[in-house]
């Protein structure tokens, strides 16, 4: 035989052997990165977890294996063994040229702030601004961190960066001026929330934002275009109507504001503090238009729910004589002409005799009145007369100005009624001068006689 031969037999044999332990390497080898990749990009997270796991028993300190097995616990929402990995990487220090640190705090970062630790995910994006000084992503998201946790002046220098860096990135620029908004720096957070308009339109949550600034502005036109807009987004729609009703109630219009929260109320989750909040605004309303059975209707949902919710309960109290009495019922839902035919007939159960009656305003009437004394028939006493019919307690400051206006009327005496009560400061200021004070009660008898 040709040693040609040999040496061709001898080739193939050892081909065929090499084959044989290429083979049982593959039977029998835990596999590579790029298998496992493969297997994360098909969603055979478990998979690939079994297989990194044999890669790492080789070599613990394999970066690419490492931020593969971080990478599909991410995928599966399991942060925290994600977060191991993502740390071990950091730890050994050891990087290739697909897995550098700058990746691996970006994960962990991610991670971090998906499991709710949002003190260590800020910090690892302050440590990510220091490595890429000019990537306004990093800003941004410590920044973002910082807000969420209510830190915003700290939250604002951050976000200022961000958008230093990149003028057209919209979230940096929405959560800056939302930022700004929560510290109410209200000019300067229209700006940034109106640059985040022009790159997105129509994102609601930013949208709503500027409506709330434009309503501290008093641009309420701008504001209610905008909710027009935002209302649209079934998620923030109870808060856009409900932002309607509280702007239409501050520009006084109270028919309108009532439609806007009652489509609000249909919306809200019942017995939140929107709902609450939205019944309130209701009775606001209602009271303005002298509609008090309304108004009474939504401060005792309120009460039935939250007792102690701002001040239900004095309001109650103060209208209690209105469920009792059909005299102050009509007192308080009259209109101005009916004001002063009550504020005249009162005068005449007081036994006086008007000199000069004026309307201050929708819930003041006040009249200068004589009253002749029995011992000298034409000597003339001048006595002021003044009737409020709101239910808010009368203040010491509000009976000084009263006794002011009888110096300046030349009267000697002064009578002071009201459908609610007095402070005790006022009803102190009252005892050493000649000044007597009608409460609701008092009023209602007299009224009613």
């Amino acid at each position: 035989m040709e040693i040609t031969t040999y040496i061709t037999i001898g080739f193939i044999i050892f081909v065929i052997i090499i084959g044989i332990i290429s083979l049982y390497q593959y039977i029998t080898s835990p596999g590579n990165e790029e298998e496992a990749e493969v297997l994360i990009n098909k969603g055979q997270f478990k998979d690939a977890i079994l297989l990194l796991e044999k890669l790492l028993e080789k070599d613990e300190r394999n970066p690419t294996a490492n931020f593969l097995s971080g990478l599909a616990y991410e995928k599966i929402g399991d942060y925290q063994n994600a977060i191991m990995y993502y740390r071990r990487i950091l730890k050994f220090g050891r990087y290739n040229q697909r897995i550098n640190e700058i990746l691996a705090r970006k994960h962990l970062a991610y991670a971090l702030e998906s499991s709710g630790n949002y003190t260590d995910a800020k910090n690892e994006y302050l440590i990510l601004t220091k490595i890429e000084p000019t990537n306004a992503d990093n800003f941004y998201h410590a920044g973002k961190l910082l807000y969420m946790g209510k830190a915003y002046q700290n939250a604002i220098n951050l976000l200022k960066q961000a958008v230093q860096i990149n003028s057209r990135h919209f979230a940096a620029l929405s959560t800056l001026g939302k930022a700004l908004f929560h510290i109410k720096i209200y000019s300067e957070a229209k700006i940034y929330l109106e640059k985040a308009k022009d790159i997105d339109p129509k994102e609601p949550e930013n949208l709503y934002y500027l409506a709330q600034t434009y309503r501290y502005l008093g641009e309420f036109n701008k504001a209610l275009q905008l909710l027009d807009i935002v209302e649209k987004d079934p998620k923030i729609k109870p808060k856009a109507l409900l932002l309607k009703g509280l702007i239409l109630i501050d520009t006084e219009s109270y028919s309108q504001a009532i439609n806007e929260l009652d489509k609000a109320i249909v919306h809200i989750n019942k017995a939140s503090n929107d709902d609450l909040f939205a019944h309130y605004l209701m009775s606001i309303a209602y009271e303005k238009l002298k509609n008090i059975t309304k108004a009474i209707e939504h401060w005792e949902y309120i009460e039935g729910i939250q007792p102690n919710y701002k001040d239900v309960k004095e309001k109650l109290k103060q209208y209690a004589e209105f469920k009792t009495s059909d005299a102050i019922k009509d007192l308080l839902i009259s209109n101005r002409i009916q004001f002063e035919t009550f504020f005249r007939k009162l005068l005449d159960k007081l036994k006086l005799k008007p000199l000069l009656i004026n309307v201050d305003s929708d819930s003041v009437i006040t009249g200068v009145c004589t009253d002749y004394g029995q011992n000298s028939p034409y000597k003339v006493n001048n006595i002021l007369v003044r009737l409020y019919r709101e239910v808010h307690p009368i203040s010491e400051m509000q009976v000084r100005e009263f006794h002011d206006k009888m110096k300046s009327e030349n009267a000697t005496r002064g009578i002071y009624l009201t459908v609610s009560e007095f402070s005790s400061s006022a009803i102190d200021y009252c005892n050493n001068r000649p000044i007597e004070l009608y409460d609701g009660k008092a009023l209602t008898k007299l009224l009613e006689s």
